[in-house]
């Protein structure tokens, strides 16, 4: 899932990765849950089990 985040009339594009775990997903970089993403993560989540582990990596 990718988001186009607009500032000072720059477009950054960020990216939500999820990973299947034997526990659950796992979610990566997250960003704002949106109803688009929040429909997906509740399909991955029927398909594969509930989000266990949240990544938020630092720079």
């Amino acid at each position: 899932m990718q988001q186009l985040l607009g500032r000072f009339y720059m477009a950054v594009l960020m990216r939500l990765t999820a990973l299947r775990l034997r526990q659950g997903c796992c979610s990566m970089r997250p960003v704002a849950l949106t109803t688009k993403l929040s429909a997906i993560l509740a399909a991955l989540e029927q398909l594969h089990g509930p989000v266990v582990t949240i990544l938020l990596p630092t720079s």
